[in-house]
């Protein structure tokens, strides 16, 4: 009979390695510590989140972001497939609920917004629509630049506007790419208008108004572009442009390839930190381009988002950038599951971390008002209130607001312990260690049956909510799992009688004020006999 053998491991610090057995990747990284943050040390549970509005239509939320007004106004917005909404009334949550701004027309069409701001305008596009504008102005409807009065026709022709389905407001301009122009279709096109005045387009007129065909890397579409400085940086799959500005009218732009061979597959995930580039690249590793040299930085996540991405949705995955977190969020849809895979990258610790949601198709950091009374809310007279104006004012804070696919949004940031979109309505804290082959030599050629699992933990910490202790032998696609409540000893026992050849142990805690209490896990085991391919 054999001699069960004991393993006994400290509990790594920052989350697992990746899920291949021979991966080398250091521990300071965590791409699969669910719903938990490292930062300097310090463990804490990630964001929680709660209802911000009910759905106020019924249809998938494309974008939500804000944009600035120059007397300092942020108007918090969304885009639905149709509809246009801000976040107040007369201004910015002096109502604390989404409000339609009506339009002249009902857009059409299916693919993703691409959104910018400038000269006082919020300005919205997605290929097959010309673009639209809303100046900040509620009492105002938002509506095609082409209705404008003072509107001057893309090079003289009679109410032609260019469809685009990207754009960007660089160098006091509002430039357009991968553009529709009467029924014609330029995949490599930018077409800006006029300096600092939006609804003139003539490059006839000599006003600096105009247009630039870009040869891209194997003739492919411009996939996405963005500001960097001054320099305005323009993607395809397989190559980043940049285009600059001469300081003369003709020509007002030139273009250099910058790099060859790395490109952003999915146009929605470009986000800015700073002078920073983040993006998913068409390898589907995450980059950063910094405008001098792309450098891949999300190798510790890469076989995670391989096994993932897939090339037929990409047009549904987003990034972000939480600035006030220090955060690039690169947000994908699990069709299997019906989840959306959160990968989250700390650009000051340079790690990893990843959250699930069951619902978040856009998201963004926003400056968020809670609390904030109106005339209709006050309660009783004026000589019974306490409060101050500051107080009367509310709370204004940055915080995450997530869209989801019934046109509800959410809030998400550390003020919430609950999670209230999830099963069980808890924020779930999951650590999950590497994968382990047996001890040995022969460890790659035998398989391995765990007896019993040690979880070793801080035992100021026991009683409360039961800890789930899982072990699987397919890298994580599923999981035996048993339950064990903690008691003053530090220690417990699991029992499991599985067989398999490649381990990985994962620690679970539900509960709404997550402690991060583990010390250290180990493990009996027996080895059960030569390992079969493909077990």
């Amino acid at each position: 009979m054999a001699v069960p053998r004991r393993v006994i491991k400290p509990m790594p610090l920052k989350g697992r390695y990746t899920s291949a057995p021979a991966d080398a990747i250091g521990p300071e990284y965590s791409p699969n510590a669910l719903n938990v943050r490292f930062r300097f040390g310090e463990v804490k549970p990630g964001p929680g989140r709660g209802l911000f509005d009910a759905a106020p239509v019924n249809s998938p939320i494309q974008i939500v972001s804000q944009f600035g007004l120059s007397e300092g106004t942020l108007w918090p917005f969304m885009l639905p497939e149709s509809k246009l909404f801000r976040r107040g009334n007369l201004a910015p949550f002096d109502t604390n609920k989404w409000l339609e701004v009506t339009g002249t027309l009902v857009p059409t069409g299916l693919r993703k917004w691409s959104w910018t701001s400038g000269e006082d305008h919020l300005f919205f596009c997605r290929g097959n629509d010309t673009v639209m504008e809303w100046d900040g102005n509620p009492a105002n409807q938002f509506d095609l630049i082409a209705n404008d009065p003072q509107f001057e026709p893309v090079d003289g022709a009679v109410g032609v506007m260019s469809a685009a389905r990207f754009m960007e407001y660089f160098a006091e301009r509002l430039v357009l790419a991968n553009v529709v122009e009467a029924g014609t279709t330029f995949v490599n096109r930018l077409r800006w208008s006029k300096r600092a005045d939006y609804r003139k387009w003539d490059s006839t007129l000599g006003l600096g108004a105009g247009f630039l065909d870009i040869p891209t890397e194997h003739s492919q579409p411009i996939n996405g572009m963005k500001a960097l400085g001054d320099r305005l940086a323009v993607y395809s799959q397989s190559s980043i442009i940049d285009v600059v500005e001469t300081g003369q009218i003709d020509p007002t732009f030139v273009y250099k390839v910058r790099a060859r061979g790395i490109g952003l597959i999915a146009p929605y995930t470009l986000g800015k930190a700073n002078q920073v580039h983040f993006f998913l690249g068409k390898d589907f590793n995450v980059w950063a381009w910094d405008g001098v040299q792309p450098q891949p930085i999300g190798d510790p996540v890469w076989q995670e988002i391989q096994a993932l991405a897939h090339l037929d949705t990409v047009n549904e995955y987003f990034g972000f950038v939480a600035h006030k977190r220090s955060e690039y969020w690169l947000v994908l849809s699990d069709q299997g599951r019906g989840t959306y895979e959160a990968f989250i990258f700390d650009y000051r610790t340079n790690s990893w971390s990843r959250d699930t949601f069951p619902s978040l198709t856009a998201a963004d950091e926003i400056e968020v008002t809670l609390g904030a009374l109106t005339w209709d809310s006050l309660i009783g007279t004026w000589e019974e209130q306490t409060q101050t104006w500051e107080q009367l004012g509310g709370t204004t804070q940055s915080a995450i607001v997530g869209g989801r696919p019934d046109g509800s949004t959410m809030l998400i940031d550390d003020g919430f312990s609950y999670d209230y979109f999830a099963v069980g309505s808890i924020m779930d804290c999951i650590l999950e260690t590497e994968d382990h082959y047996l001890p040995g030599e022969d460890a790659v050629w035998k398989n391995q049956e765990i007896l019993r699992v040690l979880l070793v933990y801080n035992p100021a910490f026991s009683g409360g909510d039961p800890i789930e202790v899982g072990v699987s032998f397919n890298q994580g696609s599923s999981w035996d799992v048993q339950n064990v409540t903690l008691d003053s000893t530090g220690y417990a026992y699991v029992d499991f009688v599985k067989t398999g050849r490649v381990v990985r142990y994962r620690f679970r805690e539900s509960d709404a004020n997550v402690q991060f209490r583990y010390r250290g896990y180990g493990y009996q085991y027996v080895v059960s006999g030569d390992a079969n391919p493909g077990t």
